[in-house]
Order: structure tokens, then C-alpha cells, then sequence
């Protein structure tokens, strides 16, 4: 008698759990569509609107696995994933990671940035391809009470709650950039999976330059191939092939006139590095 009570007991407990594991499954959404994008809140129309608004919290995402979220950030200004030029060393301005936890739908992280801007942060994935931010930052406030007949430096936290709608950061938004003269060079590379080398130009009062990025078809900014390119001078072709046998796509810049050439090449975790950097490190061997 026992043991079947038992039996049934343990096959009703595990109908239990497959409907509950089927439950998971059906609500689980798919996240590729929110990776390897710079997120920018969505009322951003140029670049300017970092210069004035510091408590802005933008972010691109690293990897979503086993309910892990990580990625990196910045606090009034737009983050990069790093791009090597000259030496094995960051491009960006900082480094500023966060690692936080994901549900379905939900994610939520902590932060720290260098400037002593702490918060947390809570994402919801909108099926529009938009995600939706909670944001409570703690601002240092300090100031000087006397006590005992000395005066002690002291720290208040003031929290700032925020709340907003972020888009991918897209070509538009680029100040002084004429989309009429965009290129782009769309091709298979690799872990990004189909993208274009998008070159644009950016005019100045005095000059114009170019700018490299890879995008996907609707302008998405997904990285930066961030060279010493010249002003002045315009972008005459594009190479995408592996140039140095590694098995993976690099990317040639050769500018006009005078036919300067730029070579990029591939790390296995879809970075890449400026070829300055062999130039460097074969003078160093000398």
C-alpha cells in the first residue's frame, strides 16, 4: 500500500515539474536581438545630449547565459566595445563592467562607476526591440561639519530615480554626419554574423573625416573601427578577408587619394586590433 501511494505520489510530483519546466520554457524569450547593440536612451537625437545630462545610464550587452547578465556601462556618455589601436590596450575612456542577474523578460544589475556613481538598474525586454530601464543612482555630496572642534569631511547619498525607454545607438544619431554619403559593405564575418563595414563622414567647420563601424541593415552601430584615419581624404574601398591566415575575416581601409592603406585584424572574441600594434611589437623585438 505505501509503496503505491508512493509511486503515485512521485508521478504526480513529477507532472508537476514537467508542466512547470514547460512553463519556463514557453515564456523564455529570445535575446540575440539585444546583443552586440549600444543602448542609448530613446530621446537621444545627436551626441550632444550627453554633454548635459550626466545621470544618463547607457550600456551594450557581453552575454546572457544560465540567468546571468554582463555586459558594460557608462554615465554620461556612450560606452565601446574595445578596440585596440597601437597597443594592446583598451580604447575605451574606462572599462566599467556589471554583472547582474536575468529572469524571461527582466534583468537586474548593480553598478559602480569611477566617478563614484553607484546605482541599480532594472531592464525589461519589450518585444518592440526596446528595452525599458529602471535606473536609482547615488550621487556623492560632500561636505564639512564641524564636530569635537574639528571640522570631518562628510558623504551624503542623494538618490536620483530614473526611469526611461532605450533604443540601439544608430548612425542618426551621429552629429554632423551626411547619411547621403554613407557606404556600406555588407559580408559574413564571423561570430557578428552578417553586418555591414559602414563607413560615413563627419563634417567639421573646417574639415571632414571618415568613421568606421560595423551595423546591421537598419543603421545599428555594433562597433568601431576606431583608426588613425586622415582628414580630408575620403575612403576609396574596403577589404574583408583574412589576411593574416587565422582563419578569420580582417578588415583593409585603403583611403583616397594616395592609396593609404589600414589593416585590421580579428580576434577569436570578434574584437579587433590595429596592425600598428605588430608594427610595435616588432620594433620592441629588435
Amino acid at each position: 500500500m505505501f509503496k503505491t501511494s508512493y509511486k503515485i505520489l512521485s508521478g504526480v510530483l513529477l507532472f508537476i515539474y514537467m508542466i512547470w519546466l514547460s512553463a519556463i520554457n514557453i515564456n523564455e524569450i529570445d535575446y540575440e536581438p539585444y546583443m552586440k547593440k549600444i543602448w542609448v536612451i530613446k530621446d537621444l537625437k545627436d551626441d550632444h545630449f550627453f554633454y548635459s545630462n550626466h545621470y544618463v545610464l547607457s550600456f551594450f550587452i557581453t552575454k546572457i547565459e544560465e540567468g546571468v547578465i554582463e555586459g558594460e556601462f557608462g554615465i554620461g556618455y556612450i560606452p565601446w566595445p574595445t578596440f585596440y589601436n597601437r597597443y594592446f590596450k583598451s580604447s575605451s575612456v574606462t572599462e566599467e563592467r556589471f554583472k547582474g542577474k536575468v529572469f524571461n523578460n527582466t534583468a537586474n544589475f548593480s553598478f559602480n562607476s569611477e566617478d563614484g556613481v553607484k546605482g541599480d538598474a532594472i531592464l525589461s525586454f519589450k518585444e518592440n526591440g526596446e528595452i525599458e530601464i529602471s535606473v536609482n543612482f547615488y550621487t556623492i555630496d560632500k561636505h564639512y561639519e564641524k564636530i569635537d572642534n574639528q571640522s570631518e569631511e562628510m558623504s551624503l547619498r542623494f538618490p536620483i530615480n530614473k526611469k526611461y525607454l532605450l533604443k540601439p545607438y544608430n548612425i542618426k544619431n551621429i552629429d554632423s554626419v551626411k547619411l547621403s554619403e554613407t557606404k556600406m559593405y555588407k559580408t559574413d564575418l564571423d561570430s557578428w554574423g552578417t553586418v555591414n563595414v559602414t563607413i560615413i563622414t563627419i563634417y567639421t567647420t573646417r574639415t571632414f573625416y571618415p568613421e568606421v563601424y560595423l551595423t546591421n541593415d537598419n543603421g545599428d552601430i555594433l562597433y568601431q573601427i576606431d583608426g588613425y584615419y586622415p582628414s580630408g581624404v575620403g575612403i576609396e574601398d574596403v577589404i574583408i578577408e583574412d589576411i593574416n591566415g587565422d582563419g578569420l575575416k580582417d578588415i583593409k581601409i585603403i583611403s583616397a587619394p594616395g592609396e593609404a592603406e589600414f589593416t585590421f585584424y580579428q580576434l577569436d572574441n570578434g574584437l579587433f586590433y590595429d596592425s600598428i600594434i605588430c608594427d610595435n611589437l616588432s620594433e620592441h623585438m629588435k
